[in-house]
């Protein structure tokens, strides 16, 4: 396996003791999805094995893990300050994204959130429509209360879009 641990890693790393502890896992949400976690001391109930060295950094994997990737990549994350393991190049879940996948995802989500933003649009030019039928003593489409409730809930699902993009992607900018 050859690792290729970036210099503010290594120094990270180092700092904690020169021991990274590599291991995938499994997400109870999200169907299951399996991702690579790091960290410098192993978690409970876990044995290790030693599987790699470099720029002053040792790597420990589970004694179980059958098969080693051919690289693994640690880097470091300003926001919040941690390791990332990349291994063959995939993180293995969503929370890890190569930048390939995140730049995707990025992209996504703001197609989302305009999508989302124009459907809001359109839900306030009904408000406006029904409160002129009312006036003109027409019979409401929707009952009392519902296109507020609509838009309530496309504000919320705008905002909370744009606040896990912007909390995802702060090591971006």
């Amino acid at each position: 396996m050859r690792l290729v641990v970036s210099e503010p890693a290594s120094a990270l790393i180092t700092e904690r003791g020169g021991r990274l502890y590599v291991w995938p896992t499994r997400a109870r949400c999200c169907g299951g999805v399996t991702r690579l976690a790091s960290a410098s001391t192993p978690p409970d109930g876990k044995e290790f094995r030693r599987v790699a060295a470099a720029g002053g950094c040792e790597v420990y994997v589970p004694t179980g893990l059958a098969r080693l990737p051919e690289q693994l990549q640690v880097e470091l994350k300003r926001y919040p300050r941690r390791i990332e393991s990349y291994w063959d190049g995939c993180a293995l879940d969503a929370g890890r994204l190569t930048p390939e996948a995140r730049q995707k995802w990025k992209d996504r989500t703001d197609v989302t959130v305009n999508a989302l933003s124009r459907a809001r649009g359109g839900v306030l030019e009904m408000k406006h429509l029904e409160k002129e039928a009312h006036e003109l003593g027409q019979e409401a489409f929707y009952p009392k209360g519902k296109l507020e409730e609509m838009r309530v809930d496309l504000e919320l699902k705008i905002a909370m879009l744009v606040r896990e993009r912007d909390k995802r992607f702060m090591d971006d900018r």
